[in-house]
C-alpha cells in the first residue's frame, strides 16, 4: 500500500514533517511495529517513512510503554475488587453521615456528605467504564475464536470424520438410543429399506425396545446446565462476552448460595421464633425486622412479626405501618377471623419483603398489657395462616406474657450489645432459662452481638468465645447507619455486610427447622 508523504522538510538532520505527521498513530502501530523487530520479519512500510534515528527512538517508546501499559493493565484488573470495596465502604460512611445529617436538618452537613459522595463515585464510575471497555475487546477476541467451538461443543456436533456407524447394544442393561430405535441413526436397521425407497414406519407395529416418554428429560435433551456467576465481575465478563465465556461463582457467591439454600429450608406446621433481651436499646425491634424480612424475601411461604412488646413497641412502624388494627382488635374479633384474607386486614406489609407485621396496642389511655392467656391466643390464631411466627418481646424476663412465649416458643434468639453489660446481662437471661427448664431452648439458640464496628473488638471476641460453647450459633450484625436512624427499615437501604449478617443468622435459625417443635 502507497503512503502518501507530507513535505520532507528537515529539522537538525533527524526527523522530517512526515516522520512528526506519523507520531499521533504510533499507538494504532504498536503490533506491526513490534513485529518488525522479530529477526527474518519484513519491515512494516509505515516505519520505512522514518529516518533511522526517529525509528530508534520510537523503537525504545514502544518497548517501554507496552509493558508499562500492560502492567498497568493487569495490576488495575488486580486491584479492581481491592479499590471498588474500599469506595464503596466509603460511600456507605458519607451516606450514613448524609442520613445523620438530614435527621439533625443539618443543610451544610448534607451538602458536604453529598459533594462527598459525588466525588467518591466519579472515580468508581470511570473504572466501571474502563473494565467495561476492556471487557468488551476481551469478549471480542473470545467470540472471535473460541466462539465456533464452543457453540460445537455445547450442541455436541461432530464431522462426518468422527461420526462412527451406531450399534445396537449389546450389554444386557444397556438399551439402544431413542434416534437408533426409530430408525433414524446412522447404521439403523432400515439401512437397506433406503435404497428401495422412502421409510414407512407403522406407529403400531413398530417396537420401541422399552424407551418411553421418560426419555425426554432436560438432561438427556439440553445437558446438565453449569453454575455461573451472576454478580461481580465474573459477571460482567458473561455479559460483555454474551456468555461465549462463562465463570463458574466465586467463593462469595457460592458461600451466599449456600446460605440462601439453607434459608429455605422447609417447615412442617409452624414455627415460632422469640426474640428478646434483658436490656433496653440495644437493637431488638431492629433485628426483628432484618430477619424477618430476610425470611420473607428468601421463602415462599407466610412469614408474620409480631409485637410483642408491652411497654410501647414500635415494631408496625419499621416497615410500612399502613394498618390500625392492634393485637387487641384481634382478639376482639377472634370469633370472626375464620381464613387468611380476613387475617390480613389486621396486619401491616412490607412493600419490599412481603413480611407482614401484627401491630401491640399503644393507646395512651390503655392501664393494663395484655396478658399471657391473650398473647396464647393470637399465636394460636396464626398458627392456622402463616408458616413462620417471629416474636419481638419486652425486656422483662419475669413478666408472664414473656414466659408464656418462651413456653411455646420453638426457638430463640437473643440480642445483646457488643459491651461487657450487655455481654453479662445476655448470659444472665441463659443462666435464668437453664435453671427454669429451657435447657434445650438454650442450646439451640442463636445470639446475635449487634452493633460491631470492629470483628476484633475485645468485648465482641469474648461475647462470642463465651456464647458459642453456650449456643447453637453466633452472628454479628455490623453498626449500620440506616439501622441506627430507628426509621423504616428496608433490606436494599442496607450495607451489602449487614444484609449478609441477617442471612447467616436466619440460616442459622432455619438449620432447626427440621427438628420438631414442642407440643401445642
Amino acid at each position: 500500500m502507497s503512503h502518501q508523504l507530507v513535505p520532507t522538510v528537515r529539522f537538525d538532520g533527524y526527523f522530517s514533517l512526515s516522520d512528526l505527521a506519523g507520531g499521533p498513530d504510533l499507538c494504532a502501530r504498536r503490533r506491526p511495529w513490534l513485529t518488525s523487530l522479530r529477526p527474518g520479519r519484513p519491515t512494516d512500510p509505515y516505519l520505512l517513512e522514518m529516518r533511522p534515528a526517529a525509528r530508534r527512538i520510537v523503537t525504545v517508546w514502544v518497548l517501554s510503554m507496552v509493558p508499562l501499559l500492560s502492567f498497568g493493565t493487569v495490576w488495575l484488573v488486580v486491584k479492581t475488587p481491592q479499590i471498588v470495596t474500599a469506595t464503596l465502604r466509603a460511600i456507605a460512611a458519607q451516606r450514613g453521615l448524609w442520613l445523620a445529617a438530614w435527621a439533625s436538618r443539618d443543610i451544610v452537613a448534607v451538602a458536604l456528605s453529598t459533594i462527598s459522595m459525588v466525588l467518591l463515585v466519579v472515580p468508581v464510575a470511570g473504572l466501571g467504564l474502563i473494565s467495561y471497555r476492556l471487557i468488551l475487546s476481551l469478549g471480542s477476541v473470545a467470540r472471535r475464536r473460541l466462539g465456533p467451538v464452543l457453540r460445537r461443543s455445547s450442541m455436541g456436533f461432530t464431522t462426518n470424520a468422527q461420526r462412527t456407524p451406531a450399534e445396537p447394544a449389546t450389554d444386557a442393561g444397556e438399551r439402544p438410543s431413542l434416534a437408533f430405535a426409530l430408525g433414524l441413526g446412522e447404521g439403523s436397521p432400515d439401512d437397506d429399506a433406503a435404497d428401495n425407497g422412502a421409510r414407512d414406519i407403522d406407529a403400531h407395529s413398530y417396537h420401541l425396545h422399552g424407551l418411553t416418554a421418560a426419555e425426554f428429560t432436560d438432561a438427556a435433551v439440553l445437558g446438565t446446565p453449569s453454575p455461573y456467576a451472576r454478580s461481580g465481575w465474573r459477571q460482567a465478563i458473561r455479559v460483555g462476552t454474551r456468555g461465549a465465556v462463562t465463570l463458574a461463582p466465586g467463593a462469595a457467591e457460592q458461600r451466599h448460595d449456600d446460605l440462601i439454600t439453607r434459608v429455605r429450608a422447609p417447615i412442617e406446621g409452624t414455627r415460632r421464633i422469640v426474640v428478646m433481651s434483658r436490656k433496653g436499646g440495644v437493637g431488638k425491634t431492629t433485628v426483628t425486622v432484618g430477619l424477618g424480612a430476610t425470611f420473607a424475601t428468601c421463602r415462599g411461604d407466610r412469614v408474620v412479626a409480631v409485637d410483642a412488646n408491652p411497654d410501647a413497641g414500635n415494631l408496625s412502624r419499621r416497615i410500612a405501618g399502613d394498618c390500625n388494627r392492634t393485637m387487641t382488635d384481634v382478639l376482639a374479633d377472634l370469633n370472626h377471623i375464620q381464613s387468611f384474607s380476613t387475617m390480613r386486614g389486621y396486619t401491616s406489609q412490607c412493600t419490599e419483603s412481603r413480611l407482614e407485621v401484627l401491630a401491640s396496642d399503644d393507646d395512651a389511655r390503655i392501664s393494663q398489657a395484655l396478658d399471657r392467656p391473650a398473647y396464647r391466643e393470637v399465636v394460636s390464631l396464626l398458627d392456622r395462616y402463616y408458616n413462620l411466627i417471629i416474636l419481638d418481646t419486652g425486656t422483662g424476663i419475669l413478666d408472664s406474657a414473656n414466659q408464656g412465649l418462651l413456653a411455646e416458643a420453638d426457638q430463640l434468639v437473643l440480642v445483646l450489645r457488643a459491651a461487657l453489660d450487655g455481654a453479662r446481662a445476655g448470659a444472665q437471661t441463659l443462666d435464668w432459662l437453664e435453671e427454669h427448664g429451657y435447657g434445650q431452648l438454650v442450646a439451640n439458640a442463636v445470639v446475635v452481638v449487634n452493633g460491631v464496628t470492629r470483628e476484633s473488638d475485645g468485648a465482641a471476641r469474648f461475647a462470642r468465645a463465651h456464647f458459642n460453647q453456650r449456643c447453637g450459633h453466633v452472628t454479628t450484625i455490623p453498626r449500620d447507619m440506616a439501622l441506627e436512624v430507628g426509621a423504616r427499615t428496608a433490606l436494599s437501604n442496607l450495607a451489602p455486610s449487614t444484609r449478609e449478617a441477617f442471612v447467616d443468622l436466619a440460616a442459622a435459625l432455619a438449620d432447626n427447622f427440621s427438628r420438631a417443635g414442642r407440643a401445642r
